[in-house]
């Protein structure tokens, strides 16, 4: 043992730590983007993002010694303010879907207009 009995016995109980798993950052980035979401939703935007960018965004915003605590200043840093600059120079419009792609250790965004035709565009999901 790494203390000695007397200590641990003034302990209530022992709380075992597991590692963060890749399954579990992917859904961590998934639960952060849903304030993209939601605040896009307003504009009448939507998004999607590929597997790659969420990948991109876990090696950048995961450490080791301070777990998945850093993965919410990446995201705000690399996505939202990424897609807010691009409103803001009007490069992006209200009304469209925007898909978040990566390649190499860069983000991708694009703006897809939305078709008045095309009913779904407005109810697209996150990619996997």
């Amino acid at each position: 043992f790494l203390f000695n009995p007397e200590f641990l016995n003034r302990l209530d109980e022992t709380v075992v730590f597991n590692s963060l798993t890749r399954k579990h950052l992917l859904q961590i980035v998934g639960l952060q983007l849903r304030d993209l979401k939601n605040n896009l939703a307003s504009k009448h935007v939507t998004y999607s993002i590929t597997k790659a960018a969420k990948e991109r965004i876990i090696e950048e915003g995961y450490s080791r010694s301070f777990g998945a605590r850093p993965m919410r200043r990446v995201i705000q840093d690399r996505v939202e303010n990424v897609i807010a600059e691009k409103f803001l120079t009007r490069e992006f419009t209200e009304s469209g879907h925007i898909n978040i792609s990566a390649r190499g250790k860069k983000l991708f965004f694009t703006q897809k207009a939305s078709d008045p035709k095309d009913p779904d565009v407005s109810l697209a999901e996150e990619a996997d």
